[in-house]
């Protein structure tokens, strides 16, 4: 496996470290948040357009229009991506089946719901913090005892890469930053949730889901089914202060993203350039379907090097899985870069407004700096999703 290029800029725990939770000392923070995610995503349209709202929801979610899961199309990953896959599947299923030895019937029962559940999978994520999303499903961390805690770690520890698992570690203590303690109901790492979707198996497909404010994993595998997306991938703040050091918990990641279009000549950029300004995302929680017209610039088109920063932005994505789980989906994104386009609005500056994009047949990475209220800077939302695989099922239409 690749390792993905972007760790974080600074770590201040080693990959391996469990998740600071915010329910051990010093793991909270008395500062509070100054900003929330956008107002609730309006629907895309084929003019590709920019959304007039943001690419979040906000408490009861509406999901009336869910699609129904269509069949995984043949050569949804390349030949051979399961048996490759299969040491990392069982890694997971074992950490899976663990954890669920820990629970009580009741939990146990608040785990779990049906693999073809499309409509649930949909409305259950979000990038708002608990308090102003209430459609999360599964066991908040919270709730649960420290060994439970553990060995849920421990599931998604197995399904993601050193760097990916760095990163949600990184994500939940920056929510910790927002939190007023151990106790807050809406921010903090206590109130991240984990479901399952099916039951975990190697030879039947099942999913693994994870997320609270800023990020949300959706893992699809067993039997023939290989998928982990949605993946909602943001940060808030994007940097902050923990014993001693400052961290990033996007890492490099933008650097390679910006340095796309930063590095194209004025003409090159106009080419690129979306009309409008894009003030969320297009395809966030619960925009599922309808993905708009391609536009940008053809990857063709671009330089050497802008095409290595567009792979490396790929992979700093889809590597955040774990092993032969992520290589054949990388694999088959690359395959398909010369009918990808890249695209950006708003502003090309990482501290301030912007909004970048690559769109393939199958892959769609959304990337926009979205600023708080006053003068605290940005915070970040960011998708990586497959147009055919999302939720291992599709989304139907």
């Amino acid at each position: 496996m690749r390792p993905s290029p972007h760790t974080s800029r600074l770590l201040a725990l080693p990959a391996a470290a469990v998740l600071c939770l915010g329910l051990a000392a010093g793991c909270g923070s008395d500062s509070s948040s100054d900003s929330t995610s956008s107002d609730a995503a309006s629907d895309s349209s084929d003019s590709g357009g920019p959304p007039s709202g943001g690419g979040g929801m906000g408490g009861e979610a509406d999901c009336s229009d869910a699609g129904t899961p269509t069949a995984a199309a043949d050569g949804a990953v390349p030949d051979g991506a399961n048996e490759a896959a299969a040491t990392d599947v069982a890694s997971v299923v074992d950490a899976a089946q663990a954890f669920t030895a820990t629970l009580d019937d009741e939990q146990t029962a608040s785990l779990s719901f049906d693999y073809d559940d499309l409509e649930a999978k949909e409305c259950s994520w979000s990038n708002f913090p608990d308090g102003l999303f209430d459609g999360r499903a599964g066991l908040r961390l919270g709730d649960l005892s420290d060994e439970q805690v553990a060995a849920a770690e421990a599931v998604l520890q197995a399904a993601m890469s050193e760097a990916g698992y760095t990163y949600v570690t990184q994500e939940m203590q920056a929510d910790d930053q927002l939190a007023s303690g151990a106790d807050d109901t809406m921010f903090g790492s206590q109130n991240y949730h984990v479901a399952f979707y099916g039951d975990p198996s190697t030879d039947e497909a099942w999913g693994l889901q994870f997320g609270g404010h800023h990020l949300a994993v959706m893992v699809s595998l067993g039997g023939d089914t290989l998928s982990v997306s949605p993946y909602f991938k943001g940060a808030q703040p994007v940097s902050y202060e923990l014993d001693g050091q400052t961290i990033e918990p996007m890492g490099t990641l933008a650097d390679d993203f910006f340095g796309i279009f930063t590095s194209m000549d004025a003409d090159a950029q106009a080419a690129a350039q979306l009309d409008g300004d894009y003030t969320d995302l297009v395809m966030g929680p619960q925009s599922d379907t309808d993905y708009p017209a391609t536009e940008g610039t053809a990857y063709t088109d671009l330089t050497d090097a802008q095409q290595a920063q567009v792979r490396s932005v790929i992979e700093g994505y889809v590597a955040d899985y774990a092993g032969a789980l992520a290589d054949p989906l990388v694999e088959l994104y690359e395959s398909q870069l010369d009918e990808t386009t890249v695209a950006w609005a708003t502003g090309l500056d990482q501290t301030s407004a912007a909004y970048l994009r690559i769109d393939g047949p199958r892959l769609w990475i959304e990337w926009v700096d979205t600023p708080n209220p006053g003068e605290s800077g940005i915070h970040l939302h960011t998708i990586y999703r497959d147009k055919e695989l999302d939720y291992g099922t599709g989304t139907g239409s």
